[in-house]
């Protein structure tokens, strides 16, 4: 995932990796990634829940947008911000 990240990256295409094993996120050295706490299979959420899937996209996508995000930077994102 990081090298593909890095890759589109270098092609002027930003992304966000969003992870939930803190450990590969700090080794694949992806150029932003948004961690959360939640089991394989269901990183955006459960099924249905529209509201919170479209706030942790907003979450990552603002770290694309955030002028002090640093290059390999890993924020948690937090069930509070979705509401």
């Amino acid at each position: 995932m990081g090298l593909v990240a890095r890759r589109a990256e270098s092609e002027g295409i930003p992304t966000v990796c969003i992870m939930n094993l803190r450990k590969v996120a700090e080794r694949i050295l992806a150029p932003r990634t948004l961690m959360v706490d939640r089991p394989f299979g269901a990183l955006l959420g459960e099924p249905g829940d529209r509201s919170g899937q479209e706030a942790l996209i907003r979450a990552a996508l603002s770290m694309v947008e955030d002028p002090t995000v640093e290059p390999g930077e890993i924020r948690e994102y937090r069930l509070a911000q979705a509401g």
